[in-house]
């Protein structure tokens, strides 16, 4: 019968061991983000590269667009897990829209980095665009077609940072899941021993 301990066992385990399985078991996966108003477009592309490398159609990542609200859209790169680099770049599309952007981040499982409007101007050099400022949002003005931006500083050791706290987050999840699993058989042993102890003295006082 299932009393009212036995079921918060249960649950621990079974709340233990979907935290682990849901984590990444090698490498984080990485995602690259933009959160600015609202578009339909689907054409935006990230280029990446490590610092001996050039930019090629071979590091390339298409935007998947997904509609947060009436008023904003977020793009959203999602970086292979065989990728190594520390430099990166972000393609508007070959068109003269204006992008209001809000941020760009880069995030693995619950941890992320994020550069705020401000930020970007400072971390980013902007080719075939001027950035300017409107109401906390940044505002990507192309001057020509073929318009992007490209990070001014190596993010390798910032992609590392957040893969570790993945790893270490995901090490303590198996451990917790080890821990609960190890005293719940524990449990169950000392109850199969306490019962086994008693059959045998009925047995043994019966005879």
């Amino acid at each position: 019968m299932l009393t009212l301990n036995k079921i918060k066992w249960i649950l621990l385990i079974v709340i233990a061991t979907l935290v682990f399985f849901i984590m990444p078991k090698s490498k984080t996966k990485l995602s690259i983000q933009i959160l600015m108003c609202k578009t339909s477009d689907n054409y935006f592309q990230l280029f990446y590269k490590n610092s001996s490398s050039s930019y090629s159609g071979s590091q390339m990542i298409r935007g998947k667009t997904h509609q947060i609200n009436s008023e904003l859209s977020l793009i959203e790169f999602t970086i292979p897990d065989s990728a190594n680099f520390s430099r990166i770049r972000i393609d508007f599309g070959e068109n003269r829209k204006v992008r209001t952007i809000k941020n760009i981040s880069i995030s693995g499982y619950m941890n992320k980095y994020e550069w705020n409007s401000e930020q970007i101007i400072s971390d980013y050099r902007p080719i075939n665009v001027k950035f300017s400022m409107a109401d906390k949002y940044l505002q990507i003005i192309p001057t020509t077609t073929d318009p992007y931006i490209i990070g001014r500083e190596d993010i390798d050791k910032l992609i590392d940072k957040i893969r570790f706290k993945s790893a270490l987050f995901s090490s303590a999840c198996f451990i917790f899941l080890l821990i609960i699993t190890g005293y719940a058989i524990i449990l169950l042993l000392t109850k199969f021993v306490q019962r086994s102890i008693k059959i045998i003295l009925v047995f043994v006082i019966s005879e």
